[in-house]
């Protein structure tokens, strides 16, 4: 694979006219990534690893501030749209063990924190 400005070449084992491979090309046209603004570095998820039960502490999150995991496929195993206050605590315990990925938004939006969160 060899990646040239925005266009991706690669090269399959099979296929074409002797099933030889094919050489091909991939032109990325995304023109840009929204990235979330993060407002707040001061946040604190604890214990991390644990068994499902985890504390999340930020002085940043509250009222309308909202929290969502999800496993590594992608799929939101959990979600908290109002937060009664700046300490939080999420339960995947019922979930299997694995790497699970957090967000923490405020109420307009900006990303306060994310990271990895430990089921053991």
């Amino acid at each position: 694979i060899i990646l040239s400005g925005n266009t991706l070449y690669g090269m399959t084992a099979l296929g074409g006219s002797y099933d030889s491979g094919i050489i091909f090309g991939y032109v990325d046209t995304a023109v840009g990534i929204n990235e979330l603004k993060v407002e707040s570095e001061k946040l604190n998820v604890y214990p991390n690893p644990s068994n499902g039960l985890f504390t999340i502490q930020s002085p940043a999150a509250s009222g309308q501030s909202s929290v969502q995991v999800y496993n590594m496929l992608g799929q939101q195993v959990y979600s908290q749209y109002t937060l009664p206050n700046t300490q939080y605590q999420i339960d995947i315990s019922n979930q299997p063990t694995g790497i699970y990925f957090y967000r923490l938004i405020s109420e307009n939006g900006n990303l306060i924190g994310a990271g990895k969160l430990v089921v053991e």
